[in-house]
């Protein structure tokens, strides 16, 4: 319906107003082409399947694959193997324990539990040198391709882990000359030259502090002192960018081997990649200063959670150990980026759903699993409150209202534009759909850090404020073509229904829905914002990205039966991957900042070289 209504709005732009000039720009070409290619989707793969029954003869398609069984030896993340011939391996996988039961032999043994069973060791040979690989693209973006030595970016973490070592809230940082006469440092224009030495801090009663979140501080503290050393910015980013691919990597390890062990094992390895490299991961390193690492370290923890937590969002049985350590990794996702708490709460109560549909509600193991997660959110919600009062006088002042930069946020704030329903539409357009900047030299495409002339006659009837900010941005479809793959996962969840879908499905569906709607209230503040930039999109699009290799597995497995159908999927699903790698890498070059040429002249230069032949 959507698509359909794309392409009636795109017909009829002139006669409604969509498109004053009766020209067809590029914005109305594209929401054509969106709706075309939408509603030509289904067709052209209900033609392909015919064709396939037709020439191979068949009337039905193969049986779907059965379960997952204790015979295969995994079920939910926990590990084991029974002989083939036991009276167990006979029990239908729609069998729930009770409380007191085990349906592995693990017995809580950490050691036999993370044993590596035969039939695992595709993975263990896979996932390393791919990751691995992954990181040491890391490593090249954020050193500008030095390798050995790392661009010097900020210092801020740094800065609040001195004061913490000091027993302080407040940073020692002297103002600049003339700062103290300054009547109204909260708008930029009187601070002139001096903001540059105090960008991005929040200054209330003559401190300067930081409004964001403390836990990568607490983290280095104790590494500072120690060695001594202050810790820089890139090194936090670089540690969220890669935490953030080894969690998306064990999720979908996770998924693979639970529901989609039947499909080839580079299909999780094209995933893998994807996840690791899709913008904005490589775009956030290549300037890796505190904005990136506040996000990307709190996704990291956020992500890491949802690892550990997915047993019981299944619904399936799960050590208490997790529990703990879910509970603990949102902690440290809040006590870093607060805009997470959206999709920390839907992650939380569907760990805690899973638990009351596997117990009785006033179980003692219901109870404890319950108090095992919610005990470390507890606690950091008291803490966080407890910090921000200490500082500003309010449990829920993070300090962004008096930050100082070129934004005047306080001004906003009063005035109520700081976030603003106004935004949304524009945010959303801007978040998925902004072309790309194209220039004649390497790297051939830029981010755009304007409003696009094709978006302008559209904007310009919502009556966006003027407050509204575009930075460095490129939309996720365009950047990460790969993502469209969740859009096909949303509609199998929406679409496909069955009568009597069996356990393993209702499982895979809950997960589904549960790391949808995260993402999607992780993203809804971005969405309200005054500002749009690229560094914003890994609140959520790790996420989505893994929903979209999901979704890729979903399409693929349907079209097993049919060999012309799957020959197709997978020339669509690994051209999606190389495109999003490919734009993502590129994007990444020019960087927040396009520091490259001044970092590194002579790679710089090669490049160029390399791309103009």
């Amino acid at each position: 319906m959507a698509f359909f209504a794309a392409v009636v709005a795109s017909l009829t732009a002139g006669g409604t107003g969509l498109d004053p000039d009766q020209k067809w720009g590029p914005f109305r070409q594209a929401l054509l082409a969106v709706g075309v290619i939408g509603l030509g989707f289904p067709v052209a793969s209900r033609l392909t399947r015919a064709l396939d029954i037709r020439l191979t003869r068949q009337t039905l398609p193969l049986p779907k694959p059965p379960p997952a069984s204790v015979t295969q030896g995994y079920v939910y993340g926990d590990a084991f193997r029974q002989p083939a011939n036991s009276a167990s391996s006979a029990a239908p996988l729609t069998h729930i324990p009770g409380p007191r039961s085990r349906i592995t032999p693990l017995g809580g043994s950490w050691t036999r539990a993370l044993a590596v069973r035969p039939a695992d060791l595709k993975y263990l040979y896979l996932i390393p040198p791919l990751l691995i690989a992954v990181w040491i693209l890391y490593v090249w973006f954020v050193s500008m391709g030095q390798m050995t030595s790392w661009t010097r970016t900020t210092s801020y973490y740094s800065l609040l882990a001195e004061a913490f070592l000091d027993g302080r809230t407040e940073l020692r940082v002297d103002p600049p000359a003339g700062f103290a006469e300054v009547k109204d440092p909260y708008r930029h224009v009187k601070l002139g030259l001096m903001l540059a030495y105090v960008v991005d801090f929040s200054y209330f009663k003559e401190h300067f502090y930081l409004y964001y979140g403390p836990v990568p501080a607490v983290l280095i503290a104790p590494v500072m002192s120690v060695t001594g050393h202050a810790i820089g910015d890139q090194y936090i980013t670089f540690a969220g960018v890669a935490g953030i691919s080894l969690f998306a990597a064990l999720i979908l390890l996770h998924l693979h081997r639970a529901f989609f062990s039947s499909l080839p094992a580079w299909m999780l390895a094209l995933g893998i990649i994807v996840a690791g490299t899709a913008h904005p991961m490589l775009w956030a390193l290549s300037w890796a200063a505190i904005y990136s690492a506040a996000i990307s370290c709190g996704q990291a923890f956020l992500l890491g959670g949802l690892f550990f937590s997915l047993p019981a969002i299944a619904g399936s049985e799960t050590r208490k150990w997790r529990f703990a350590v879910a509970g603990l990794l949102w902690a440290l996702a809040l006590g870093s980026r607060i805009n997470l708490a959206g999709g920390v709460a839907v992650l939380t109560l569907a760990s805690i759903w899973g638990i009351l549909r596997r117990y009785r509600p006033l179980a003692r193991a219901a109870v404890e699993r319950a108090a095992l997660l919610l005990l470390p959110l507890g606690m950091a919600g008291v803490l966080l409150g407890y910090y921000n009062y200490v500082r500003f006088g309010s449990v829920l002042e993070t300090g962004i209202r008096y930050s100082l930069n070129l934004r005047d946020q306080y001004y906003l704030m009063e005035n109520g534009q700081f976030l603003n329903l106004a935004y949304f539409a524009p945010n959303v357009l801007y978040y998925l759909a902004t072309p790309a900047s194209k220039t004649p030299v390497f790297p051939f495409i830029r981010p755009v850090r304007e409003s696009p002339a094709s978006f302008s006659l559209f904007l310009d009837r919502l009556d966006v404020p003027d407050s509204h900010v575009v930075e460095g941005i490129t939309g996720l479809v365009v950047a990460a073509p790969f993502i469209l793959f969740a859009g096909i996962l949303i509609a199998h969840l929406v679409c496909h229904t069955e009568d009597r879908p069996d356990e393993q499905d209702k499982s895979l569906r809950r997960i589904d829905m549960t790391i949808l709607l995260a993402g999607l209230l992780v993203g809804m503040p971005l969405l309200l914002y005054f500002l749009v930039n690229s560094r914003y999109l890994m609140d959520f699009s790790p996420m989505l990205i893994i929903l979209s290799v999901v979704g890729s597995w979903v399409l693929f497995r349907e079209s097993i039966p049919y060999p012309i159908q799957r020959s197709l999927v997978k020339i669509l699903v690994v051209s999606a991957a190389a495109m999003t790698l490919i734009i993502s890498f590129l994007l990444a070059v020019t960087g927040p900042a396009t520091l490259f040429d001044d970092y590194n002249p002579g790679l710089w230069q090669w490049l160029r070289r390399l791309g103009s032949w």
